[in-house]
């Protein structure tokens, strides 16, 4: 849906939604900027769409109560059985020492 917008329009529709979101608990925006930590302008940047530091979209989403969807925007990866493996320390086994006449 976004791959192909630039950044400013993906921050315009980020702004708008937490506009929205703000609006729809009813709050102004100096009480939710109280909340986040924020200057009004700030937050009012952020909803328009403007580029502002990456805390300040943090501590918004943290004072709406919307911090845990950033797991569906940016989730776990998943870990690969091989991979794990080569955590956990797994080595081959070192193979017996073997001198001439051994195998008859």
């Amino acid at each position: 849906m976004f791959e192909d917008r630039s950044n400013a329009h993906v921050r315009s529709v980020l702004g708008s939604r937490l506009s929205a979101f703000r609006r729809s608990r009813r709050l102004s925006q100096q009480e939710l900027a109280d909340r986040a930590g924020l200057s009004r302008p700030t937050l009012s940047k952020l909803e328009r769409g403007h580029d502002v530091n990456l805390d300040s979209l943090l501590a918004t989403l943290r004072a709406l109560d919307l911090l845990d969807g950033l797991d569906l925007l940016v989730p776990e990866p998943v870990k690969s059985p091989i991979a794990q493996l080569g955590r956990v320390g797994m080595k081959r086994p070192e193979p017996a020492a073997w001198t001439w006449g051994d195998g008859q």
